[in-house]
């Protein structure tokens, strides 16, 4: 059996005066997406236009036929990912991410337009079988700030930035969490004050796991992270991919530990820094 698609699309009330042009702009920029799933192969399928119904929801059924420019491809495996990797995009763009396989110009500029404040209200996609559905994906609603948040983040991986480069900072820990699904750890950094994100490979899980617990966030210890610095476009520390962690364990000093009576030879200051800069002393 053919592999099919359904759009179902409805502009909503009849106050947010939908373009025709919108609505059909949107139904496309969502049928490029569907295209783009990453695979080597994603030009060996092509979706063709089967029905259009005008009856409010807007339909439009379409079926995946192989591309006349990759002869012999076992496109319906193709068509089949394409669909399944669309659903899941989807899903990731709501929680406020940019899949990696829409990162392109062209997709972001497309998930731009397709996420816009001038869309439908509701737009569903869906997978049949005969009279039955397999699947329904909801396309719209979705929050658009999240999709506008996405699309910042995009937008500055996107942008050059210095290289990354192995080093090490030292700061507090101020939360513990994840990043990008990631384990992860949020330290103040001790020159710059400034929070950063430092993420946990699963290599290194364990071990730094093994190293920390809620006592050192509870009581903001300070802690020395090695590994790999990630930077923004303005050189600013964004990131940093944790290779090992160490507490620094501090302790009390008494003053008189660090007072040193001959420092100065017997001399006041004020004499000490003036021969000090003259030079002159033995």
């Amino acid at each position: 059996m053919a592999e099919r698609l359904v759009i179902s699309v409805d502009p909503g009330t009849t106050e947010l005066s939908q373009k025709v042009q919108d609505v059909f702009g949107h139904v496309l920029d969502l049928f490029e997406l569907l295209s783009r799933s990453g695979q080597i192969d994603d030009d060996a399928v092509v979706w063709r236009l089967v029905s259009v119904s005008m009856n409010s929801p807007l339909t439009i059924v379409a079926e995946a036929i192989a591309s006349r420019s990759v002869p012999g491809s076992r496109f319906e495996q193709v068509a089949r990912t394409q669909r399944d990797r669309f659903s899941s995009n989807i899903s990731e763009l709501k929680r406020g991410r940019v899949p990696d396989v829409w990162r392109g110009p062209r997709e972001v500029k497309r998930i731009a337009r397709a996420f816009s404040a001038a869309q439908p209200a509701t737009t569903r996609v869906l997978v049949p079988d005969g009279n039955k559905e397999l699947e329904s994906v909801a396309v719209l609603p979705l929050d658009l700030t999240h999709v506008e948040r996405a699309l910042r983040e995009a937008a500055a991986e996107a942008a050059p930035r210095p290289k990354d480069q192995r080093g090490s900072i030292e700061g507090q820990i101020v939360e513990v969490g994840t990043f990008y699904n990631r384990p992860a750890i949020k330290i103040k950094e001790r020159k710059s004050r400034e929070e950063v994100w430092c993420t946990v490979t699963e290599a290194h899980r364990q071990q730094v796991s093994g190293e920390t617990n809620f006592e050192d966030v509870w009581n903001g210890r300070r802690v020395l992270v090695q590994g790999v610095l990630q930077y923004d476009s303005n050189g600013t520390l964004s990131r940093v991919f944790v290779e090992t962690l160490q507490v620094t364990q501090s302790r009390e000093v008494q003053v008189g530990v660090l007072t040193d009576p001959k420092f100065t030879q017997g001399l006041s200051a004020a004499e000490y820094l003036e021969r000090f800069r003259e030079g002159t002393l033995g």
